[in-house]
């Protein structure tokens, strides 16, 4: 009786229930934009700002953030204006070859949001103190990190202009790099694991909680030092190969080559971020970063070992090439 009950209740109230659409996944979104760039990537960039799909902006026409290396994702609210496709913005919109500016805009700061950006976070968070130094600037450790990677690349500069004309070299600095990543990921774990061992949470006089964590910010040194070294190795090394594989004509690209394979990283990064978004919270200490640092080493290990073995495989069959036409000299 009480089931049936709660049926007629429910057929009575039909009528005003409101009906509302799923919302589309966040990871289907980023898909769908780099989907739609890479389908127009024919197109040429706007230079009128009308150009793009629902750009509320009368002057500008590239959608912000303002990265080289993620330009390419405008294309996915350009409009096309000619055939093969001219249907309605609506019709292109619908068959997912157009999206409005807002939508690029939120996929390219979700990548852009990955680049270091929760190292930062978590200093906000640490003490800052240094002795009688009240307030330890954050731009502190993006010195560490740059000039770092300086220090390294022209390392790597002085030991490429005394070394062979081997192309070894160049891979050996790209794999070494993908290891630095690796450790740097595992860094940044136990750092963050240590950070919300030592978080306490004290309540105020209005009843609301205040996090209090006595973490030295300096723990955090280790992992900005690894990503320098990460990023001056991997940088150098991928500008150096591109250079030796490719005609004279190309070789001014070298670090729009590097930029872009880096940027592929990156994007695999938001994708973790998009999957496990319920690590994520309205702050960092309500958050598991500890977690996300953790499968990050998944991928990352993953890239180094198929790269260590392209690489050798690589470097074994330029020998073979090379001893192939000394052979056909001799002959």
């Amino acid at each position: 009786m009480y089931n049936r009950s709660r049926i007629f209740r429910f057929l009575v109230r039909h009528p005003i229930y409101k009906h509302e659409d799923t919302s589309p996944s966040p990871i289907l979104n980023a898909f769908n934009v780099v989907k739609a760039a890479v389908l127009k990537r024919h197109l040429d960039y706007p230079v009128s700002p009308y150009q793009l799909f629902r750009n509320y902006s009368t002057s500008a026409t590239e959608i912000l953030p303002h990265i080289a290396f993620l330009r390419w994702l405008d294309k996915a609210a350009i409009v096309e204006p000619s055939p093969p496709y001219p249907v309605s913005t609506e019709q292109a919109e619908t068959a997912g070859r157009l999206f409005e500016v807002e939508k690029v805009k939120d996929v390219k700061s979700l990548i852009r949001a990955t680049t270091n950006a929760f190292f930062y976070e978590q200093a906000n968070y640490m003490d800052d103190r240094l002795g009688k130094i009240s307030h330890v600037p954050i731009v502190v450790f993006a010195t560490i990190k740059t000039s770092t990677s300086s220090i390294i690349s022209i390392i790597c500069e002085l030991l490429k202009s005394k070394g062979s004309a081997r192309r070894r070299p160049p891979l050996c600095r790209i794999i070494l790099g993908m290891l630095f990543s690796k450790l740097c990921c595992l860094t940044a774990w136990r750092v963050e694991v240590h950070r919300l061992h030592h978080l306490k949470v004290q309540r105020v006089e209005d009843g609301a909680e205040v996090y209090i964590n006595l973490i030295s910010v300096f723990w955090l040194t280790p992992q900005f030092f690894l990503v320098g070294v990460m990023d001056g190795l991997s940088s150098s090394g991928l500008q150096d190969f591109f250079e030796t594989q490719v005609c004279k004509s190309m070789k001014g690209y070298a670090l729009e080559f590097s930029e872009f394979a880096t940027s592929i990283g990156k994007f695999v990064s938001v994708i973790c971020i998009i999957i496990f978004n319920s690590w994520f919270k309205e702050d960092i200490n309500a958050s598991r970063l500890d977690k996300y640092y953790a499968i990050l080493m998944v991928p990352t290990f993953l890239n180094y070992c198929i790269c260590g073995y392209v690489s050798n495989w690589y470097d074994n069959q330029q020998l073979h090439d090379m001893d192939n036409a000394q052979k056909l000299e001799v002959t």
